[in-house]
């Protein structure tokens, strides 16, 4: 079911970010399923008001995003910049680390 609900994602991104330009605002999507390859990573996405968007990955994946869905955690804790300041996000368990 998560790898059905992937095939999603692409399309979702691209409606955040026409709903950027359209009401001129910066979306923080909530997280969704992306594979990559052979791989499944728990992504987000910040998507400015000028249409561009960075992705960040959930780095900390919970015992049974592993074992049940085969997700992988991502390596990178970075920060984005904004026309409000510069931002971080972090996804659910990465929270606690």
């Amino acid at each position: 079911a998560i790898r059905s609900l992937a095939s999603y994602t692409d399309r979702l991104l691209e409606t955040f970010v026409d709903f950027t330009i359209t009401y001129n605002i910066n979306i923080i999507t909530g997280s969704m399923p992306q594979i990559i390859g052979e791989h499944m990573y728990n992504v987000g996405y910040l998507c400015r008001r000028d249409g561009s968007y960075e992705r960040y990955e959930k780095l900390h994946i919970t015992p049974a995003e592993g074992s049940a869905w085969g997700m992988k955690g991502g390596n990178q804790v970075k920060t984005m910049e904004t026309d409000c300041g510069k931002i971080g996000v972090l996804i659910c368990y990465d929270v606690e680390f």
